[in-house]
């Protein structure tokens, strides 16, 4: 009986370090990765598509710097399409959601610096579990969202903010893409 037990733990060890290993070489992110050793398994699983919208704010006065928002949703509709996925208009059914970028652009007072503000969630339709009938939109990946910051010299954010929405879209394409493989 002991024999038994043992070979059973050796191979339910074997098998979540299969497992762990098998998350960490598709690259999914950290966050992902959080996701599943806290919930068992992703909330990216099963999704029929993704509409996304990327959202860029900056003053008037800023606007001869900066590539335009539309350059930007090209860019990341692009990206989305080449890894794999399936990039819908808009939210069509209950199997998709909006992946969401945002990004806010300011300028330091007497300095040729920009200050660029940046977050990326998914945010798909959800209900209450305190009342089923409640529906609504919440982000749900990453698990611990995280806003960052960045100074770049004003002559680079043309360069700089391109690439910022390039990082986010590769990254939610291989949490998507290992989730529904």
């Amino acid at each position: 009986m002991r024999m038994k037990n043992h070979k059973i733990l050796t191979a339910a060890s074997v098998g979540c370090c299969v497992f762990f290993i098998s998350l960490l070489a598709y690259g999914i992110s950290r966050e992902e990765q959080a996701q599943i050793k806290t919930y068992g398994r992703s909330t990216l699983e099963g999704l029929s598509g993704v509409c996304v919208k990327v959202r860029l704010s900056y003053r008037e006065d800023l606007d001869e710097n900066l590539i335009k928002e539309q350059a930007l949703q090209k860019i990341a509709e692009m990206q989305l399409r080449k890894a794999g996925v399936m990039v819908l208009d808009s939210v069509q059914d209950a199997n998709a959601g909006i992946l969401l970028i945002t990004i806010t652009v300011d300028s330091l007072e007497n300095s040729p610096y920009y200050l660029v503000g940046t977050s990326v969630g998914f945010h798909q339709l959800v209900t209450l579990t305190r009342d089923s009938e409640i529906l609504t939109f919440a982000a749900t990946w990453p698990l611990m969202p995280s806003p960052r910051t960045y100074a770049y010299h004003h002559q680079t954010c043309k360069i700089k903010i391109p690439e910022i929405v390039s990082a986010h879209i590769q990254r939610f394409s291989a949490d998507y893409l290992a989730a529904n493989q």
